[in-house]
């Protein structure tokens, strides 16, 4: 089972690299619950897993913790 490595507002960073989304930082809206896994906002298209800012917080808050 996949453990949260790094959480923000509507945000799950997880262990094996996926990123759930059910709150979207770009346009604010809940995300389409069958499309919280693809970690892309059903209403705008904004895509965590092309944001760089996103996986730079995630990589060092997990080094903090470590």
């Amino acid at each position: 089972m996949s453990k949260t490595i790094y959480q923000e507002r509507g945000i799950d960073v997880l262990d094996d690299r996926r990123i759930l989304l059910t709150i979207c930082p770009k346009c604010k809206h809940e995300n389409y619950a069958l499309n919280v896994n693809s970690g892309i906002c059903t209403w705008c298209g904004y895509n965590a897993h092309e944001d760089a800012e996103l996986k730079k917080r995630a990589i060092n808050h997990k080094e903090d913790n470590e």
